[in-house]
């Protein structure tokens, strides 16, 4: 370790904790994002098949939904900040966890790490996955 850094052995521990649970939501929400794109290409499928009328309807409906919950994939460094009104979606929170390991990897202090997961909500955003 650079001896510069004056990082306790405790607070590398605990960085090591909470860059390891970001990376594993990360993975969690990467599967679940895989799994909309595979739903939405078998909707698309089906869509074609439907015809017009109410099933064709309902199918859009659903499309609509997983496209909504899937999100437009965004350059992570040319992304614009989210308005709070916008909906979540897998795309995003993805994003978001990516810049959240980037700053507690990046951080020499652990109380700054901390604070950080405080303000992102990371409480938050592992509720919202555990729901999917």
């Amino acid at each position: 370790m650079d001896p510069r850094v004056k990082t306790s052995d405790a607070d590398l521990t605990k960085q090591l904790e909470i860059a390891s649970q970001i990376a594993n939501e990360m993975d969690r929400d990467f599967v679940a994002l895989k799994q909309v794109q595979s739903l939405r290409g078998q909707v698309k499928e089906l869509k074609t098949k439907a015809g017009p009328g109410e099933l064709a309807d309902l199918i859009s409906s659903l499309e609509e939904k997983a496209a909504a919950l899937e999100g437009k994939s965004e350059d992570r460094f040319t992304a614009l900040p989210r308005k709070a009104k916008e909906a979540e979606n897998l795309n995003h929170l993805n994003q978001e966890l990516g810049t959240l390991l980037h700053v507690v990897q990046g951080t020499r202090e652990v109380s700054a790490v901390n604070q950080r997961l405080k303000a992102s909500n990371l409480a938050e955003i592992n509720a919202t996955g555990s729901g999917m």
